[in-house]
């Protein structure tokens, strides 16, 4: 596919004027500079913005090490990398945090693990590569473990209530050994075998001391990020009204035990297939078939 390239007249005057702003900005503290060029609008960072002080469900980040606040500051700026990913995390928590907040609440289970969410499903139904799926991202035997049911008609790793429950049984597991939020959400990415043996095998009770796999290394900063963004969005340029964010579905209920086909029956109920599966991603096909469990369906509200 043909790229264009900027004549590079363009990107030596634009190069001078960066600099030149950027030298002017140097006394302007946690301010960024918006250069206007030929229409196109950027955004030159002269300080990255990150809170004097940051904690994670109360635990104390400490970022007066030099490396810990490196690794922070790398997450930052890979996720602003991607601003509208970022405006579609906070778009989507006016639908999703609604739902999960009270249920953590209810579990004893601080606010912050929210964020644990955005880190591992972008606040929306979808697959991992490993087979992991929902907003909390749960792998098949883990669900059924936690008493999800998983088959070929229904999976409630997609029921928003349903796999939040499920998550803070095993974030609650976590918790009774570590005694300790940070690691708990560490071993809800690497496993809470995993990170108890690299506490054994290294003798270090912290996860800021630990020695942990790439992916595992990253996690809890990232999680860090996304929540430095959402709590001072303005900071960065992320300016959303109360109007933008995605509002929770209105719906009513109704309780079946088995429905022979979804179609025919969304069309009883004045809606359609489609709005059915919307509203209800944990069903898989077309039908439900006869059982002694008792579901609840969410209908569009009319």
């Amino acid at each position: 596919m043909y790229k264009y390239q900027f004549p590079n007249h363009f990107i030596f005057v634009f190069t001078i004027v960066v600099v030149l702003l950027l030298s002017s900005c140097e006394t302007k503290s946690q301010k960024d500079t918006v250069v206007k060029i030929n229409g196109t609008v950027f955004t030159v960072y002269s300080k990255l913005f990150i809170p004097s002080s940051v904690t994670y469900c109360n635990e104390i980040v400490p970022l007066e090490d030099v490396e810990i606040r490196e690794r922070l500051e790398k997450e930052l700026l890979i996720l602003l990398q991607q601003p509208g990913q970022i405006i579609l995390y906070l778009k989507r928590s006016g639908r999703i945090f609604p739902d999960i907040v009270p249920i953590l609440k209810k579990n004893s289970i601080p606010e912050d693990v929210k964020y644990l969410a955005v880190a591992e499903s972008a606040l929306i139904i979808n697959t991992s590569l490993k087979g992991a799926q929902g907003i909390w991202q749960i792998m098949p035997e883990t669900g059924r473990s936690l008493g999800l049911q998983i088959d070929e008609f229904i999976d409630e790793r997609n029921h928003i209530e349903k796999s939040t429950i499920a998550a803070c049984k095993y974030l609650l597991q976590g918790y009774s050994k570590f005694r300790n939020w940070t690691l708990t959400s560490a071993g809800y990415n690497m496993g809470h075998n995993g990170i108890n043996g690299s506490i054994i095998s290294q003798s270090r009770k912290d996860y800021y001391d630990l020695y942990l796999n790439s992916e595992t290394y990253r996690y809890i900063f990232r999680i860090l990020a996304i929540k430095i963004l959402f709590e001072h969005k303005a900071q960065y340029g992320l300016i959303l009204n109360d109007e933008d964010y995605y509002k929770p579905y209105e719906t009513t209920q109704k309780e079946i035990y088995e429905i022979p086909n979804i179609s025919n029956w969304a069309i009883d109920n004045c809606t359609s297939l489609r709005e059915i599966k919307y509203l209800n991603p944990w069903i898989l096909n077309t039908n439900i078939p006869k059982s002694s469990k008792k579901f609840t369906i969410l209908l569009p509200k009319k």
